[in-house]
This record gives C-alpha cells, structure tokens and sequence, in this order.
C-alpha cells in the first residue's frame, strides 16, 4: 500500500468514536469536517503528527500504524519488547521520537524512534542517548497520573497534559519523566471521565485540549509554572477522543485581508491600503499588533492612519496596537502612501501585511500589487487578456470536473469514494466562485481606470 502522508497545516487531526473517524478540525473555530471512517473499522488512538515524514503515527491497542489521508491504515513491524496493552496518550517530538503512555502501565513512557532515516527506527529508544533499549527496565519512570492525551510543545520540549480527573495542566519532562503540576486556571473541573481526551500544540507553545463531554476548546498558555486555560472555540462532544496536529503550523485565531485601491497607478499618485482583520475565536484577544512595512518606492502620508475611520498615531512599519479584538469583531485599518516622483517604470508595488495578539505566532495576509507606469493603456489591456485567459482555464477546469462526476456514476462506486468525489468537486467550486469574484473586481478596476 502506498503511502499518504499528511500536510503540516493550521488545522488538527481528531480521532473520535466508536469505531474511530477522522476529522479535520479547525481548532479557532471548531468547525469538524468529517474525512471518513478510519478502515478497517476499529478504534484507534494515541496520535501523532511526524514531521520527520509528515505522518500520523497512532496505537490500537499494541499495534503501531500510520494513518494515511485516505483514512486507510499501514501496519508497522511489531515494536520489540513494547508491553502488550493499550496506549491513549501519544505526541511526537521534532526529532521524530514517539512518546506513548498506557494506563495499563500508568508509571512509563515509552519512546519508540519513527524517525524513517534514524539506525533506531520502530525500536524502543532511551531519549536521551537515543540507543535502543534491548534490557529491562524498558521506558522511562513518570508519576502516575490520567493522561488522556497529551502534546509536545516545539517551544520548550516538554509534554503537556490536562490531567482528567483534576482542572489542572500538567507538564512532562520527557528526557527524565518528571512530572509538574502546573498553577492552572480557567480548565474547568470535569464532570464526566475522561474529560480531555485531544490535545494539540501550535507553533507558539500554546496548547489546547478538548474537554470531550462538552466539545469545549481551551487554548491554554504555559508561563513558567503558570498554565491559563481560556475558552477558544466549541466543537462536538465526542468520544473515544484524540487530537494530533504539525506543532510547527500557527493557529490563525485572526483572519486578515489585505486592499489596494489601484492596481495601476503613475509616479506621484496616492494609494490607499486597507487592512481588515476579524477576531474568528469565542476567546478576547488582547495586544492585537497590524504591522504593514511601507512598501519601497512610496512614502507614507503623515496622519493618514486610520483605525475603524478614526484617525490615530502610530508607526505602521513597527506595529499598531489596536488593543483587544472580542469574539467576532472586526477591526479597518486603513493609511495612505505616494507613490515617488523618481520611480522607474514599470515598477510593480507589492504590499502585504500581518496581525499577531498576545502569546500567539504571526498571520500574514494577501499580498496585493499596484503596477508603476507612465503608460496606463497596456497594463489595462493586460487586464482584460488576464481575464479572458483564466475564465477559459475556468471553465475546462468545471468541464473536467463534470466527466469525473458522470464516470464516477457509471462505476457503480462505494458511497464513501462517491461522496469524497462529491467533496472534491463541491470544494473546486467554492474556489472556482471565489476566482470569478476575484476576476469582476479586475474588471471593475478595468472599467474605473479605462
């Protein structure tokens, strides 16, 4: 069987019920969609994203496997002297060293080495030499706790699990299996067991679980011995819960769309930037920074920054601070630049921008260009044959789309690969309508400009 490994992107992985489906899930917002039934049917857990080869290694019961993008299952050679139980807790460090946990077993943590170019590779390993364990005692000593599931920070290293029987976070060191109870607030206490059964990390240390009686997402920030817990998003209850995701991929908690009021211009005139950033989480995000370096070529118009159509003062190449943003809230930054008189031409400007909120990664937005020129009448044509082109591209792209429909129809197909082909073409269209709305907006600019 092939493999098919996964993409290092901002939404997780769950795993849920009985028998285990795959989901996507976008963790700002809690929205699931549901990729199928992991087959065979059975239930899987302990997930982990590998960034040494950009799979989902999971345990069901003893085995170890990979899940593929398919939701189909490669079976891995037996892991020597692995304990026969079942593994719920699992995360992988950026060296591709798989750190699994049994409460069969609730004292070891058990390394095994899925890095694919490592000598040690599917070998329990010590993970501080790296050797393979081949005598007893095998794993390393932790404190015995109800790890449901737990998360490898990229940041500091360590493991980090809500313990499921407590409201408290707790962080693994997973050279030495130290165990600290961390400070933790706002994690409610659960009611149900077990309570937070998916973990995940992003790229800024954050971590966030999923209480599975609830659905309730906590994006929970690490400082020191401090663990603060806030409600960042609702999913769907679930059972039989697990979470991986890439560690190395931001949350994008803020959406950020970039405007340009010319895309042709002449040296000496004035372009306005529009900035539009919304808060897509149910947390209040604080410290919310725009941040637009002044693209080359142009000079910026002083007290010509603009929040929400209110003038204020700043430097928009180091960062504005809009303060917080609540849930759903939109925020219009908008400033001026001239373009210079001495500019060559053609020169084309390209400007993008980017938001950060306190103790999270950076969002960059849409890149947008205006073109420098003393002759206005060929970048224009440029536009209409720009047009013509991709509406054609377009339209062979839905021609095509259309075949594949009616070949599937008369392969008599499972259902499953029927409506993976149905999701396929339903998420080409939806690109396909956001490229016409992009094209009218040319020729708007065309018919504005002629």
């Amino acid at each position: 069987m092939a493999n098919k490994p996964f993409e290092c992107s901002t939404e997780g992985l769950q795993i849920a019920g009985n028998p285990s489906k795959l989901y996507n899930i976008d963790l700002a917002t809690g929205q699931l969609t549901e990729r199928g039934e992991i087959t065979p049917a059975s239930v899987y857990n302990a997930a982990g994203f590998n960034i040494k080869d950009n799979n989902v290694y999971a345990m069901r019961g003893n085995t170890m496997l990979i899940i593929n993008n398919d939701q189909t299952i490669e079976i891995l050679p037996i892991i020597p002297n692995l304990p026969d139980q079942s593994y719920i807790a699992g995360d992988i460090n950026l060296d591709g060293l798989y750190y699994i946990y049994s409460l069969s077993t609730p004292q070891i943590i058990y390394i095994v080495d899925v890095d694919p170019q490592s000598p040690t590779y599917l070998k329990l390993v010590d993970p501080v030499t790296r050797l393979e364990q081949t005598n007893s005692p095998f794993g390393i000593p932790t404190t015995t706790a109800f790890y449901a599931d737990w998360a490898f920070s990229p940041i500091d290293n360590n493991l980090y699990a809500a313990i499921s029987n407590t409201n408290t976070v707790a962080r693994i060191n997973p050279l030495t299996g130290e165990q600290t109870i961390l400070t933790t607030t706002g994690l409610p206490n659960p009611s149900e067991l077990p309570a937070y059964g998916a973990a995940f990390a992003d790229s800024s240390g954050a971590i966030y679980f999923i209480n599975n009686n609830t659905g309730n997402i906590y994006r929970t920030v690490i400082n020191g011995n401090n663990a603060t817990a806030n409600l960042f998003s609702i999913a769907e209850p679930a059972t039989a819960n697990d979470g991986a995701r890439c560690a190395l991929a931001p949350i994008n908690a803020l959406t950020i769309e970039k405007i340009v009021d010319k895309v042709v211009a002449k040296p000496n005139d004035i372009l306005t930037y529009t900035i539009i950033v919304k808060n897509i989480s149910l947390l209040t995000l604080t410290n919310v920074i725009i941040t637009d370096v002044v693209p080359n070529n142009t000079t910026i118009i002083t007290d010509s920054i603009k929040l929400n159509g209110t003038s204020i003062t700043g430097n928009i190449n180091t960062g504005i601070n809009i303060d917080s943003l609540v849930s759903n809230q939109v925020a219009t930054l908008t400033f001026q630049v001239l373009v210079n008189s001495n500019i060559p031409t053609p020169t084309t400007i390209i400007n993008t921008a980017s938001v950060t909120f306190d103790s999270s990664d950076t969002t960059n937005s849409n890149p947008v260009e205006t073109l420098v020129t003393s002759d206005e009448c060929q970048p224009l044509n440029d536009i209409i044959t720009s047009v013509a082109l991709e509406q054609t591209a377009l339209s062979h792209i839905l021609n095509a789309k259309g075949e594949k429909i009616q070949k599937a129809q008369k392969l008599n197909l499972e259902n499953n690969d029927l409506i993976n082909i149905n999701k396929s073409v339903e998420s080409m269209i939806n690109t396909i309508t956001k490229l016409e709305l992009i094209l009218q907006n040319k020729l708007k600019l065309y018919q504005k400009n002629k």
